[in-house]
Parts: C-alpha cells; sequence; structure tokens
C-alpha cells in the first residue's frame, strides 16, 4: 500500500479478520483512518464479524451500525465493501444526505501501475 505524502504510516496488529489495511493518521484529525484500494475495500464486507464499509465519491463510510445494512446487505441489493456513490446518488430516496450521520473511516487510493 501507499502511505501518503505528510502522514505517519503504521500497520493495526493482526486482528484475526484476515484485513490487513495501511492505516494513515490525517493531518487535520487526530483519529487513525483507513487509505484503501477498491480491490482492499472489498474485505470491509460486513460478513463474519468484519465491519461494513461502502464508500461514496472515493470516502469510506462505516455503515455497520445501520439496522438495513445488517450483514453488510441493505434491502438485499447492495453489498457493503464497495463503491456505492452512483447507486446512492441514482436509486436511493435518500440520496447523499444520509452520509451525513455516518462515520467517516478513511478514503479511496489509486492502484499504482
Amino acid at each position: 500500500l501507499i502511505a501518503q505524502e505528510n502522514q505517519s504510516a503504521s500497520v493495526p496488529p493482526d486482528t484475526g479478520s484476515g484485513v490487513s489495511a495501511q492505516h494513515t493518521k490525517q493531518k487535520s484529525d487526530s483519529s487513525i483512518q483507513l487509505s484503501l484500494t477498491l480491490e482492499e475495500l472489498v474485505q470491509y464486507d460486513g460478513t463474519n464479524g468484519k465491519p461494513a464499509y461502502v464508500a461514496v465519491d472515493g470516502i469510506i463510510y462505516d455503515v455497520s451500525p445501520i439496522k438495513a445494512w445488517k450483514k453488510g446487505k441493505h434491502k438485499g441489493r447492495h453489498k457493503a465493501g464497495a463503491e456505492l456513490g452512483e447507486e446512492i446518488k441514482k436509486q436511493s430516496p435518500h440520496g447523499l444526505k444520509v452520509l451525513k450521520r455516518l462515520k467517516i473511516v478513511g478514503k479511496v487510493i489509486p492502484v499504482s501501475d
């Protein structure tokens, strides 16, 4: 994984979940945030005790506490662990405004060649 410039990178201890992602300290926020590629994001699908994360326009949100995302699926159509910006913009009755209630846990990073 790529460490973002001007950020200190650290790898969290193995939690046994099989998920290994780079955590980076954000300059404007003292909390640890993830930097994941879309390929890595799929591991956060809400199954087998893993958190359920979705990305919208490159920002990763935690949908784990939302009852409608139980077991990583929303209304049987959308799966956690994916970029869902277009689906939310085009299909969701609540649109992007629901994102204001969700915790931001990181950002999607592009895959380098």
